[in-house]
């Protein structure tokens, strides 16, 4: 099944302003709903699975993203961080 990420992305942030928050972004490796595109204040981006952390990572620097982006290898369950939207 195709998915067009950019629309899913559109549509969340006429939902939701992610302007100015910090957003917990879980299952950030698969990269599945949220662009990191997005205008946020920052993303913590958190996966157990390594390995696609380091892709994103790759990923993100090969397009020259630029943004407050923390990755963090861990379970939803296990962070202590704060944020304004999961």
């Amino acid at each position: 099944m195709a998915t067009d990420y950019k629309q899913l992305t559109e549509n969340l942030s006429r939902f939701y302003d992610f302007a100015g928050k910090v957003v917990l972004y879980v299952g950030a490796g698969g990269r599945q709903l949220l662009s990191l595109s997005i205008r946020t204040k920052k993303v913590l981006a958190i996966d157990h699975n390594v390995a696609s952390l380091r892709e994103l990572e790759a990923n993100r620097a090969a397009k020259g993203k630029q943004g407050s982006i923390e990755v963090l290898a861990a379970s939803f369950e296990s962070v202590t961080k704060v944020g304004d939207v999961v």
